[in-house]
């Protein structure tokens, strides 16, 4: 049921990965890498500057199952569409779509989707800069309450601003450390749901084998600055492994460290989602969302 699962949300997404046709290979430098990763940053990664707009960047859909999730987690579907531009101090801009179940207590692991649209978002990036030995990349992240039913979202406007640090954890970067924080709250909306005002973090260290196969361990945190600071955690793993020079796949798994009751926490979660990049040539490698 599972496969049928996966592959009922591939033929439905199947339009979303096909938004630009395949080009031919574009030669790279010796030893720049090629992942599909979510957050990459061309400056960072040590590909070359070009002074012509560059529309490199890739397509994603993923399925997540989620346990007692609190609000934004739910068991939903999501298309994410990245487009890598390298001018004006710009390094990614994103949309991303969520599709909930609207059943979320009918939505288990073996049954099969039930999907409507959830809470919006489209992301800036801005191209990183160099801290010591660590480099530094910015963004600013836009969520709007396009829910519906509406209580599949959580009805507000909001504002998520964030950096995030990577280095080097060995000589050859096969191990990697990312950090990343962020602070999102609420701007406007509909005045019967929650305000939103918290912090999140994301410490990640990432073993590579090849450019494009890795797995990750990841802690999650989270404070509820609406709450007296209340706090949570997940933990989770990840393996991604390339499937052809454009097509990337991963599955994930994670689960509650403390703090159910605090935003964006679950008890479990399993995920499965696909990549394809578009544009000209591959994309290198940066970090995570």
């Amino acid at each position: 049921m599972l496969t049928a699962s996966a592959l009922q949300l591939f033929m439905l997404m199947r339009p979303f990965l096909v938004l630009a046709p395949a080009p031919a290979a574009v030669a790279q430098p010796a030893g720049a890498a090629t992942v599909l990763d979510e957050d990459a940053d061309p400056q960072s990664a040590g590909a070359p500057a070009s002074s012509k707009p560059s529309w490199n960047g890739l397509t994603e859909v993923k399925r997540e199952y989620t346990d007692k999730g609190q609000p934004p987690e739910k068991t939903q579907s999501t298309v994410k569409i990245d487009w890598y531009y390298r001018r004006y101090g710009l390094s990614l801009l994103r949309l991303q779509v969520p599709f909930p179940d609207q059943n979320q207590e009918d939505a288990e692991l073996f049954h099969f989707f039930h999907p409507r649209p959830g809470d919006m978002k489209a992301r800036v990036g801005f191209q990183s800069f160099p801290v010591a030995a660590v480099r530094v990349g910015t963004f600013v992240e836009l969520t709007f309450p396009t829910a519906s039913p509406e209580d599949l979202g959580q009805g507000k406007y909001q504002v998520n601003v964030g950096a995030r640090g990577s280095t080097g954890l060995s000589r050859s970067r096969k191990i990697r450390l990312d950090v990343q924080i962020s602070e999102t709250a609420s701007v406007a909306g509909d005045p019967e749901t929650n305000e939103i005002n918290k912090s999140n973090g994301e410490v990640t260290v990432r073993k590579s084998w090849s450019d494009d196969t890795y797995v990750q361990a990841s802690l999650k945190p989270v404070v509820n600055w609406e709450k007296a600071g209340l706090t949570g955690a997940t933990a989770e793993v990840k393996a991604n492994v390339n499937i052809t020079r454009r097509w990337n796949a991963w599955v994930m798994y994670g689960h509650l460290a403390w703090g159910l009751s605090a935003p964006g926490m679950y008890e479990n979660k399993v995920g499965f989602g696909f990549r394809r990049a578009i544009g000209r040539g591959g994309i290198p490698i940066a970090g995570e969302e």
